[in-house]
């Protein structure tokens, strides 16, 4: 699949919805290679977005994300859904906003009338070499 569909004369970002701490997320679709159940040795988003931990009990999924090297896991909180964005939903982020905010990775806002705000990250922007270094060895190379 594609990470952009054309579909009723619109054009649709696939993506994969996810909770970090308190924040509705999305990645591109197409950068996700697999989702588990948590693994220990995963990285939590939240340490590397730079956002306070989940909430105790949040139930937690691993997210495996890679499109060329290894595959390495990201803690991500529930749900975690594959869905389509319409194009006209996406906003980049004000200049304020882009000058003052802390959260590392954030590339723009998904608006839908229906729910809060989605913040959508370009986990490319992440330092992740030093996310994954201290992971053990198998977590680099778990296939999808």
């Amino acid at each position: 699949m594609d990470a952009y569909d054309e579909h009723q004369d619109a054009l649709l970002l696939w993506v994969v919805r996810f909770q970090a701490g308190t924040f509705s997320c999305a990645v591109e679709a197409c950068h996700v290679k697999a989702l588990h159940t948590s693994i220990p040795e995963s990285q939590p988003i939240e340490a590397l977005l730079g956002l306070p931990p989940a909430p105790s009990g949040a139930c937690r999924r691993t997210l495996l994300i890679g499109q060329n090297t290894p595959p390495y896991a990201l803690e991500v909180s529930e749900p975690v859904i594959l869905e389509s964005l319409c194009v006209q939903q996406l906003r980049p982020l004000p200049a304020l906003i882009t000058r003052h905010t802390q959260i590392r990775a954030l590339q723009g806002l998904a608006l839908d009338e229906s729910a809060a705000p989605c913040l959508l990250l370009d986990l490319q922007a992440l330092t992740l070499h030093d996310a994954t270094h201290d992971m053990p060895p198998h977590l680099n190379q778990i296939k999808p």
